[in-house]
């Protein structure tokens, strides 16, 4: 039996003019700004910690409308991905950012209609355009293998 270390998550649903916000290391596979927990802070607090270093924008977290859980084989973790719903509370979006891990390359808002016709945007669920909605009831996405 593989022993898989848990990694807890909050990303962020950033919208703006119906598109969502997302980063790419490379520019090939795109996904929601944020990270792991560190200790003693709270959910809410690493979203907003995490997109900040990501992307240098500065958002309140609201709701949240997505869990998701998956296992990486590859790293032998299994992630726990809180999503939260976000307000931009900066007045502009910084041009020239620099992540400040370095990790993160490219930062772009996306229509759904953009996202439907990508292939590698994760998690998949992102291009049903839920993050559009004000009232999601069901927000547990399950788990993958």
């Amino acid at each position: 039996m593989i022993n898989y270390r848990l990694r807890l998550t909050a990303r962020a649903l950033i919208v703006q003019e119906e598109k969502l916000l997302l980063v790419s290391n490379d520019g090939h596979f795109w996904y929601t700004p944020g990270g792991g927990m560190e200790a003693s802070e709270t959910l809410p607090e690493c979203v907003i910690r995490e997109v900040k270093e990501e992307t240098g924008i500065s958002v309140q977290a609201n709701d949240v409308i997505y869990v998701y859980d998956f296992f990486d084989t590859k790293n032998h973790l299994h992630k726990v991905e809180i999503y939260f719903t976000t307000e931009i509370t900066s007045d502009c979006i910084p041009k020239n950012w620099s992540d400040q891990d370095g990790n993160v390359q490219y930062v772009k808002f996306f229509s759904l209609e953009e996202l439907s016709r990508m292939h590698n945007v994760a998690p998949s669920f992102l291009k049903e355009g839920k993050w559009l909605k004000t009232n999601v009831e069901n927000i547990y996405e399950g788990n993958s293998v």
